[in-house]
């Protein structure tokens, strides 16, 4: 995978809070990691709630933005447009994951 198609991976846990963040580039200026979360999370929700359907991804002329749920929590990965997604569908995400876990807590 390479790093330099990720911009930024956010962890959110299931109330909406960021639970871990990291920017791989400047993409967000500095932005509260409590704010993109919660940003993120009323789109989720407002995307269940209105047409009930699940958002898993958006894009923007730049960056397409990823949403994976898992148990807990979903992830969201900010990417290049160009990045191929299938790449978290395979077997790394095991490994990535654990990367994910190592990354700053938020609290």
């Amino acid at each position: 995978m390479n790093m330099n198609e990720i911009y930024g991976i956010v962890k959110i846990d299931k109330r909406g809070l960021c639970k871990r963040y990291f920017e791989f580039k400047n993409a967000s200026k500095k932005i509260d990691p409590q704010l993109i979360a919660g940003f993120f999370y009323a789109m989720k929700n407002f995307t269940s709630n209105f047409f009930g359907e699940e958002l898993e991804q958006f894009e923007t002329d730049n960056y397409k933005i990823i949403f994976k749920p898992d148990k807990n929590n979903f992830t969201v990965y900010i990417v290049d447009k160009k990045f191929n997604d299938e790449i978290l569908n395979s077997e790394i995400p095991c490994n990535y994951d654990y990367c994910i876990n190592d990354l700053p807590k938020i609290n």
